[in-house]
């Protein structure tokens, strides 16, 4: 997010990531601890915070990138 300045690209890059990696997209904290990189779902919290982008544009862009199981933003 920090080199497009554009939080939506970010998160359909990573929703694009996830998707073709087929990682978790959420999952609890205590199996996050053994994981390489957060959930998906912490991941995009902190891009639309950084990004200061309206919550409600976050539903939008989920369906969008078509990652369905991602319902626990």
């Amino acid at each position: 997010m920090e080199f497009t300045q554009d939080p939506k690209a970010a998160i359909h890059a990573l929703a694009n990531l996830y998707r073709f990696t087929q990682a978790p997209t959420y999952c609890d904290r205590v199996t996050e601890l053994f994981m390489t990189h957060p959930a998906f779902v912490r991941r995009v919290g902190a891009i639309v915070e950084v990004g200061r982008m309206p919550v409600d544009q976050l539903s939008e862009i989920i369906d969008e990138s078509q990652v369905r199981d991602v319902v626990q933003t």
